[in-house]
């Protein structure tokens, strides 16, 4: 007898937001590894610009190591596009990464910048 294997669901995520900034930042042309990095954890963030993403899934996703993740996650964070956010669940095992865009570098800030239907 076969066994059984579900079927994965397929990935809903069609489009994301991106910092405008960094499609004109001189820093990423030299760095474009970075500049993948960074459009890939926008595909995984709420509207607020936060994701709890693992290194492992974007490692998987871009097929690179963790370690080379890791590495353009630092210069992400020197840069400024990327800040860790505080943990959303208690158990929740990966850190919080939020997405800097206009500037706002806070959840607050950014939740506060939205709509009611947003």
């Amino acid at each position: 007898m076969a066994e059984f294997k579900p079927e994965k669901p397929k990935d809903a995520r069609n489009y994301c937001v991106f910092p405008i900034e960094a499609t004109t930042d001189k820093r990423l042309v030299k760095h474009m590894a970075a500049y993948r990095v960074l459009a890939r954890i926008c595909t995984y963030t709420d509207n607020v610009g936060v994701t709890f993403v693992s290194q492992d899934r974007l490692a998987a996703d871009l097929n690179v190591s963790r370690q080379a993740i890791n590495k353009q996650m630092k210069l992400l964070r020197e840069f400024g596009y990327i800040v860790y956010a505080k943990k959303r669940y208690a158990t929740q095992r990966t850190t919080s990464i939020k997405v800097i865009y206009d500037g706002v570098k806070s959840e607050t800030e950014a939740y506060s910048n939205l709509t009611p239907l947003q």
